[in-house]
C-alpha cells in the first residue's frame, strides 16, 4: 500500500513540475522579467540546453544514446 502512495505522489511531482516549466517558457519567455518582490525576488526566463551548469551544451544526441546505456548497465 505504501508503494501505491510513494508512486502517487511521485507522480503528483512530476505533474506539478511539468506544468511550472509549462508555464515558464510561455509565460517567462515573453516578458524580460516578473518582479514579485521588487528589488528583492525577480524570475527570470534562462534554459539550459545541456546537463548540469550547461556541461555538454547542444550535445543531446550524447544523452540519448548514453540513456539506454546506462539503464541497460543498472538493469
Amino acid at each position: 500500500m505504501l508503494n501505491y502512495i510513494c508512486l502517487g505522489i511521485a507522480a503528483v511531482l512530476v505533474a506539478l513540475d511539468q506544468l511550472v516549466k509549462f508555464w515558464a517558457e510561455h509565460s517567462l519567455s515573453q516578458v524580460d522579467t516578473i518582479a514579485l518582490i521588487p528589488g528583492v525576488f525577480q524570475l527570470h526566463y534562462l534554459e539550459n540546453r545541456g546537463a548540469a551548469f550547461g556541461i555538454l551544451q547542444d550535445q543531446r544526441w550524447l544523452f540519448l544514446l548514453m540513456t539506454p546505456v546506462i539503464l541497460a548497465v543498472l538493469a
